[in-house]
């Protein structure tokens, strides 16, 4: 009985939880919840349960965090499980119908923050995120340890995946390696509903009961079906447990949600242009060399773009490519207004758009065409977001592709 409500790690002789809400419903119809009831845990007991988790954070090499929408209802945005009026869960701010604000706006929450933060402690590896909301890369969580399985309002190729859709191939593949490799999943605000992320934390919670793995830590007010099998079970609001591990661990630093950390002596050619080390396909080039000789090879290339010279030698990059031409090694990403782009992966691979400025956070809006019936080839006009962490990615070269490249008059196909 204990197990359910504190974990295999927990001490069964903590008191149980409180339930705060009642209610009459699932917390998310149709799929195998539990009733929407809220519980809460003393705050004597949270506090055991925050230091038992920093100890688990600890114990563990290879660590993943994986969010749901009750992790972004403090910031404004709605989630599915919360269904009583009397809901512990906030209100959304931001809706449309109320004609308020954007979720596009919302800031992130003081849990961002500090997950944020254990990752530059290395206490965890890596983030699987089913919001798509971009909260965690404006509190400062790197995009290259980023996997927004069901889609993003600020990645092009990634666009928001229907409840009958399907994942997209090459993030599902870095799911499935983090779910054969983690050693302990943090589940924050999810049901845990039975959506195929959700394995992620069912395996490594069933490698914890058989003692291969530290297991799963599952943090929200509502039951889960796999309460009975975690290491840790956490009653509470996300902000509220997050502020005990911060008092215990992190020293948080609100950031500017919006900054570029990049070199901007070799990277930035003027306002909005950036030299980026990927090819016109999107893919990263130079991946076999030292973060020295990069920066070399990058250097001389932004001289001779500005000196409008042509190609630069082999010995001047290490690429698996026979190809010689300066689009094949190092491109500009333009994105100042009316400059052209082209998508690189996901189902609207190949699109074209322009873009036409700045949101009021400073994100790239781009007005895109997009297939929706290739037979016919037509097309309709869309305006997504590219957030400004990915143009750091670029130019810092650590994502494996970059959403969109630009389209140049020389631009050439056939990569």
């Amino acid at each position: 009985m204990a197990t359910s409500w504190h974990g295999s790690r927990g001490d069964e002789n903590w008191e149980l939880p409180e339930k705060i809400v009642h209610s009459s419903e699932t917390a998310r119809p149709g799929y195998g919840t539990e009733l929407a009831h809220e519980y809460q845990d003393s705050d004597e007991v949270l506090t055991e349960k925050a230091k038992l988790f920093i100890e688990l954070l600890r114990e563990s090499k290879k660590s993943v965090i994986y969010s749901g929408a009750g992790l972004s209802t403090s910031a404004g945005i709605g989630d599915y499980a919360s269904k009583e009026n009397t809901s512990t869960g906030v209100v959304p701010a931001y809706s449309l119908n109320r004609g308020i604000m954007s979720p596009m706006v919302a800031k992130p929450t003081l849990s961002h923050y500090v997950i944020s933060e254990l990752f530059s402690l290395g206490l965890l590896n890596c983030w699987i995120q089913q919001n798509h909301d971009g909260l965690p890369q404006k509190a400062g969580f790197p995009q290259h340890a980023m996997n927004e399985i069901h889609g993003s309002w600020y990645d092009p190729s990634n666009p928001v995946i229907p409840m009958s859709g399907s994942l997209r191939g090459d993030y599902f593949e870095n799911l499935l390696e983090w779910e054969k490799k983690c050693d302990l999943c943090v589940a924050v605000g999810t049901s845990l509903a039975g959506m195929n992320a959700d394995r992620v934390v069912s395996t490594v919670a069933e490698k914890g009961v058989k003692g291969k793995a530290i297991g799963s830590v599952i943090i929200n007010l509502q039951r889960t079906s796999y309460d009975g099998s975690s290491a840790l079970r956490v009653f509470s609001t996300l902000d509220r447990f997050f502020t005990k591990i911060s008092s215990f661990l992190v020293d948080i630093e609100i950031k500017p949600m919006v900054r570029l950390q990049i070199d901007q002596e070799h990277h930035v050619l003027e306002e909005n242009v950036f030299l980026v080390p990927y090819g016109s396909s999107g893919k990263l080039i130079l991946q076999k060399s030292s973060p020295e000789k990069k920066k070399s090879v990058i250097s001389r290339v932004r001289k001779k773009i500005i000196s409008s010279l042509g190609s630069i030698s082999k010995e001047d990059t290490e690429v698996a490519t026979e190809s010689d031409s300066l689009a094949d090694r190092l491109m500009e990403l333009d994105l100042r207004e009316g400059a052209k782009v082209r998508i690189t992966g996901g189902v609207y691979e190949g699109d074209e758009g322009v873009v036409t400025g700045k949101n009021a956070e400073g994100h790239y809006k781009i007005r895109f065409m997009h297939t929706i019936n290739p037979k016919q080839n037509l097309k309709a006009p869309m305006e997504r977001v590219l957030g400004t962490w990915w143009v750091e990615a670029a130019c810092n070269g650590t994502t494996p592709m970059i959403p969109v490249v630009s389209i140049t008059e020389n631009d050439d196909d056939d990569e």
